[in-house]
């Protein structure tokens, strides 16, 4: 399957099940279909990790979505490439969106429902600050505000603002409502005490890595991330040489 349709959208989940068939039939019988007494193991067994017992052959909804995410790590952070620039000029000036817009198109909305896990998985570099959330990225060493300060941002008028949009005039500027209680004003106070020091340079790009691990936002870290059931062991002799 060429790897480049599987990076602009959501397969449909038909789609998906009917090549998965075939790729069942395939590795049990060598053929177009197989029957159920033929898989000796339970497909999800196949397709998991080496290390969890499986061969490690990919699950293709996972894989969909694993190439999508990094579609979406490379538009949400500073990239020179025009498509990247594109989308991100056209959906993420001022507020990363990860809710439903009538400005939406269709191959749009399959990468929207994916930022969350973008952001959630990565941790940044700031440059520019255009391209970070300011609540929900983790772009300062305390971690991400949102967790921090829950409190304050139970105010935020927007939760999805970027850093760059909260800093003006070489000051930062938190928009939150009006009215804020006595534990939000204290945690304000601590928001700035925490930002002392800290500001966006338009002269340079943001940039992402990954969260969870050193290295790059790959398809393989997202595809891991996806797939991942939570143990780590070396079953795979276990399960295969009685065959």
């Amino acid at each position: 399957i060429p790897s480049y349709f599987m990076s602009c959208f959501p397969w449909p989940k038909e789609s998906l099940g009917k090549l998965e068939s075939l790729s069942r039939a395939f590795f049990w019988q060598g053929k177009n279909k197989v029957k159920g007494g033929q898989c000796l193991v339970a497909w999800d067994t196949v397709s998991s990790p080496r290390i969890n017992g499986g061969l490690g052959i990919r699950q293709l909804q996972a894989h969909n979505q694993a190439m999508m995410c990094k579609f979406v790590s490379k538009v949400i952070q500073g990239s020179y490439i025009p498509c990247y620039n594109w989308f991100a000029t056209h959906y993420c000036q001022a507020i990363l969106p990860q809710s439903a817009s009538s400005r939406d198109t269709a191959i749009w909305k399959g990468f929207k429902d994916l930022v969350p896990m973008v952001i959630n998985s990565s941790k940044c570099v700031m440059g520019s600050g255009l391209l970070i959330s300011f609540r929900k990225d983790q772009w300062l060493e305390a971690g991400r505000l949102y967790q921090l300060f829950p409190m304050l941002y139970s105010f935020a008028i927007q939760p999805d603002f970027s850093v760059h949009s909260q800093h003006s005039n070489g000051s930062w500027a938190v928009q939150l409502h009006h009215n804020l209680s006595q534990t939000a004003s204290a945690a304000l106070a601590v928001l700035h005490d925490l930002l002392l020091g800290i500001a966006p340079n338009l002269l340079h790009e943001d940039q992402r890595t990954a969260s969870v691990s050193s290295g790059q936002l790959c398809t393989g870290y997202f595809y891991r991330l996806l797939t991942f059931r939570g143990v780590l062991s070396t079953l795979d002799t276990w399960v295969w040489e009685p065959m």
